[in-house]
């Protein structure tokens, strides 16, 4: 949902667990790879688009429909850059400073979560017009790519997912196993009891099976709202959280943090391992 990455992800808090972890995942399908090979990570209704012309045998006229679809998307393109980037320097702000200003904090978790309903709306209005475009049978051939898909997906334990997302923070930022059990215990609590912010795959299943039928409008809008419930919930513990999650890290740490969210691991380390093979 919202592909809003680990440095977009505004509150200090979530930057600081994830540093650049896996970002939450786009509202209704998830990230998913388009095709063998394909190197950019394709949103939701890309892949939907994606499977539609691989699969569901379409007449010029919807094929033109999908492609005005995917316009539309690409022009948002770099309105969603300018907020991604927007976000970044908020929580660099914060990370730098090593304490939040509440009022600041207050008004870009705002800002963050206009961003990602509009984003969240835009692209639940995008699968809509694509599944009105499709005839039912086109529909279920596409359900059926989309649940191999998805089976492939989730073959990977969420466990094992969060496992490695605290490797690399630890990796990143020399934790020891003092700091990642504290930094466990805090994204713990921004979880919530049951309340993730990934769609689960059950909660994939039941929209692609709401895909071939007739209100898929209903199912998705219904989704949509759901995660934007939860993204506001956490956005705001995440906040409550801030002071608590930059106190863990000792000043050089944070400093580094500060370089991984503006720069990211390979701009900040690749160049550190350029510098130790010489």
């Amino acid at each position: 949902m919202a592909g809003v990455a680990a440095g977009t992800l505004l509150s200090a808090a979530a930057c600081a667990v994830a540093v650049r972890e896996e970002a939450p995942g786009d509202e209704v399908m998830a990230k998913e790879q388009a095709a063998r090979g394909h190197r950019q990570r394709v949103g939701p209704v890309g892949v939907v688009i994606e499977v539609a012309k691989t699969h569901g045998n379409l007449r010029a006229d919807q094929a033109e429909t999908l492609a005005v679809v995917a316009q539309d998307l690409e022009a948002d393109l770099e309105g969603r850059r300018e907020a991604g980037a927007k976000l970044r320097a908020s929580a660099l702000a914060v990370v730098r400073a090593g304490r939040a200003d509440p009022a600041a904090l207050d008004q870009a978790v705002s800002e963050a979560t206009q961003t990602f309903e509009q984003r969240a709306r835009r692209g639940t209005d995008a699968l809509v017009e694509v599944h009105a475009a499709l005839d039912p049978g086109q529909r279920a051939a596409v359900a059926v790519e989309l649940r191999r898909r998805i089976d492939a997906k989730y073959q990977a334990s969420a466990e094992a997912r969060g496992r490695r997302g605290f490797e690399r923070v630890a990796a990143h930022l020399a934790l020891s196993a003092l700091q990642v059990e504290q930094l466990k215990q805090i994204k713990q609590a921004l979880i919530g009891e049951r309340q993730r912010l990934h769609p689960t795959r059950d909660e994939l299943v039941e929209l692609t099976a709401a895909f071939e039928a007739d209100d898929f409008a209903t199912a998705v809008d219904a989704f949509r709202e759901k995660k934007v419930r939860v993204l506001r919930a956490r956005f705001t513990e995440a906040s409550r959280r801030t002071d608590q999650v930059l106190g863990v890290f000792t000043p050089e740490q944070r400093a580094l943090l500060a370089d991984l969210i503006e720069r990211g691991p390979e701009g900040v380390l690749g160049g550190e391992r350029a510098e130790k093979n010489r």
